[in-house]
């Protein structure tokens, strides 16, 4: 074990040790320095709203006259015609906390007309840095899970992979009600662009959001949910284990590949 000490001499770490713990400290998701007391960045306050004495017993949480953030984020990605101008928003919602702190965006890959959308809950470090949706091993499984029940993520496919949450979260902590109310306008409006005929649920959290699944992935899993999107025909939607619980819990991988199966079947009577 390393001990660090600070004290008013030199410091003890040497520069190889102190880019180690700089290391460290990025991977395990610290992005900033931090205040001595927490700060809440979504208040807009005003000279009127603070009176002079006594002091507010509780900060008062307000939004601009032009409507809450969530609005503002359903605006802008109801005003995005194509994938690209909705990549291209996303990049710049800056107030979206997790554009500031990921390193790259995790749009989508795959076929733009798809059947099935494969929507996972957010990117961990190995996508982050790849700037995918799924990367590594995790994908590496997903491929082989979707080619299974003849499936395929390539351009010329007919599966599109995504995440709710595009950025990755700082130490791959769950994303907060925020930041999913700020993030499921524009998945929303991925899916009324690319306009699948399925959804591929992996984990609880997509389909929970998207079509009032149940919290947890072992009941949710095995039936269908419906999504009904605004002037569309609505759309199945399949819950199934994430690639990367699968990866931790093996003996799941025999439920993962009866969802997959109730999956192909529905798309061959369709």
């Amino acid at each position: 074990m390393t001990r660090i000490s600070v004290t008013s001499s030199e410091p003890s770490l040497s520069a190889a040790a102190a880019a180690r713990a700089l290391l460290w400290l990025a991977e395990a998701g610290a992005d900033e320095n931090i205040l001595d007391a927490g700060q809440n960045r979504f208040e807009v306050a005003t000279e009127a709203a603070r009176p002079a004495s006594p002091p507010a017993k509780a900060a008062v949480v307000s939004f601009p006259a032009s409507g809450t953030l969530a609005e503002r984020a359903s605006a802008l990605a109801r005003g995005c015609a194509t994938l690209a101008e909705l990549q291209d928003a996303l990049r710049g919602f800056a107030e979206l906390g997790l554009s500031k702190s990921a390193s790259n965006l995790c749009f989508c890959a795959g076929a733009m007309r798809p059947r099935v959308l494969v929507l996972g809950a957010q990117p961990g470090r190995d996508e982050d840095l790849a700037g995918l949706p799924f990367a590594d091993k995790r994908a590496l499984l997903l491929e082989r899970m979707l080619a299974a029940i003849g499936l395929s993520a390539a351009e010329t496919g007919d599966a599109l992979l995504a995440n709710v949450v595009p950025f990755r979260p700082p130490g791959d902590r769950k994303p907060s009600d925020i930041e999913m109310s700020l993030c499921l306008p524009f998945v929303t409006r991925l899916i009324a662009l690319t306009r699948p005929r399925f959804i591929l649920s992996l984990g609880a959290l997509p389909a929970r959001h998207l079509a009032a699944g149940d919290e947890a992935v072992t009941r949710q899993r095995g039936r269908w949910l419906a999504l009904q999107p605004e002037g569309a025909p609505p759309i199945r939607v399949m819950t199934t284990f994430a690639p990367d619980y699968l990866l931790r819990q093996p003996q799941h991988k025999r439920l993962a590949w009866a969802d997959l199966l109730a999956l192909r079947e529905a798309m061959d009577g369709d």
